[in-house]
């Protein structure tokens, strides 16, 4: 019996070493990292300085652009009709509301404003 019990007491005092090694190793790398002084390398094409100067001529061909000739403009929806699918006409197009309550109570306006049950 005193074997066993000195056996569990040296695992005792291992793992209690094992543990008191793990922490003081994370705490040197936590302190080490903080410490540590980072050196960042950046690109020597980020360092370039960039130009101050408005390029006032690419600024007035976009003006230019924003608006399109009449044919452009035919040219850009026939492509997007060949492109997009259409959908049928029956599916487009609503089917008429009915009226709920007599027309004599309401008017023409809000008798189209009224949503349908």
């Amino acid at each position: 019996m005193t074997k066993k019990r000195k056996l569990n007491q040296d695992l005792l005092i291992i793992s209690i070493l094992t543990l008191m090694t793990a922490l003081v190793w994370m705490g040197t790398n936590t302190y080490h990292n903080f410490v540590a002084k980072k050196t960042t390398t950046v690109e020597k094409e980020l360092l370039i300085p960039l130009k101050s100067e408005i390029n006032q001529k690419l600024i007035a061909d976009l003006e230019n652009k924003k608006h399109l000739s009449e044919e452009e403009l035919t040219q850009i929806l026939s492509q997007a009709k060949r492109t997009t699918p259409s959908a049928s006409p029956e599916a487009a197009t609503p089917p008429p509301a009915t009226a709920s309550s007599s027309p004599a109570t309401e008017t023409a306006e809000e008798a189209t404003n009224t949503p349908e049950l």
